[in-house]
């Protein structure tokens, strides 16, 4: 791992800025990418978003909670896509 780059705001040329508004808590911090539909059940970057690490760890152990909330998919669920009407 390359401390220096979760130490710096640039990030790497061409990729997005690893710091930013978390999507729950809205704090700026430094992000992760947090897969709603994880990509082990057919998750693909368009479920992803970008929460900071105290609130990608709650997500990570709170499941359900996270899934009522909307941060988190069921692969369960049959249609995950918001229908466009």
């Amino acid at each position: 791992m390359n401390v220096s780059f979760y130490k710096t705001k640039g990030g790497i040329p061409g990729q997005e800025p690893r710091y930013g508004n978390c999507t729950r808590c809205h704090e700026y911090k430094l992000k992760d990418s947090h897969h709603r539909l994880k990509r082990s059940q057919g998750g693909t970057d368009e479920y992803v978003i970008k929460l900071c690490r105290k609130c990608h760890d709650w997500v990570e152990n709170h499941p359900i909670e996270a899934e009522r909330e909307g941060f988190h998919i069921s692969a369960g669920i049959p249609n995950v896509k918001e229908k466009d009407d």
